[in-house]
């Protein structure tokens, strides 16, 4: 969802594209040449809906296929929204100030805890915590300025890609192209409304697998510690 953000992050590799390799030669050279990938398909997109709803393929009613186009058209500003985030800094005179103002502040703030105590050993503590407290804001605030970068605590793209092309390929399987139907003995309105377990919407074996695979994970960092 946010592959052009940044065109030099090693991140982008990681990025999973589906239906790729169906692609003619043509429509790979004109995607892997632009810089502007996103807004490329999201045209691509709206040609090829509205030629499907002309050609009758998309047949829905018209207010149905333009809350469509809404949708996606809300996500592509969301997109640029997120895009700003990289290709717009933070003023630069704000930042320099900031960072004047804090080496003043870890200058002076010695001087100033003195006036309240004469013991070194409060002074020196005062003066670390009221010192520590604003860089720490500071530095935290730098990291979040750039949020789709390559550090640890920075947003995984690559997992938000992998989660929306699950659901993607939800859409895609043999569950979902079916329809939801009552058992023989329920239909015609012989239906109960009873309530039932949560623990019926899944299989047999999911909590005996999901343990397993909880217990895994917890020695693979047992092991990775140690």
């Amino acid at each position: 969802d946010l592959a052009a953000l940044d065109m030099d992050s090693e991140k982008l590799e990681g990025i999973e594209v589906i239906g790729w390799q169906n692609f003619d030669a043509e429509t790979v050279a004109a995607v892997q040449s632009t810089d502007d990938k996103v807004r490329l398909v999201f045209f691509w997109w709206q040609c090829y809906a509205s030629t499907a709803a002309n050609q009758g393929i998309l047949d829905v009613p018209a207010p149905i296929l333009s809350r469509v186009f809404q949708q996606v058209a809300a996500g592509l500003h969301s997109f640029e929204q997120a895009l700003q985030l990289t290709n717009v800094p933070f003023p630069f005179h704000y930042t320099h100030a900031t960072i004047w103002l804090l080496f003043m502040h870890m200058l002076f703030t010695p001087l100033a805890v003195l006036t309240w105590t004469d013991r070194p050993v409060l002074a020196f503590l005062f003066s670390g915590v009221l010192i520590f407290v604003f860089w720490a804001l500071y530095l935290i605030s730098a990291e979040l300025e750039h949020p789709f970068g390559e550090d640890e605590a920075d947003i995984d793209i690559c997992q938000l890609q992998q989660t929306s092309n699950t659901s993607l390929q939800l859409l895609l399987s043999s569950e979902a192209s079916r329809t939801a139907s009552f058992s023989e003995d329920k239909r015609g309105g012989n239906a109960d409304m009873a309530a039932a377990p949560g623990s019926c919407l899944f299989r047999e074996d999911y909590h005996r697998k999901r343990s397993n695979s909880l217990a895994e994970t917890f020695n693979s960092v047992l092991l990775g510690t140690g």
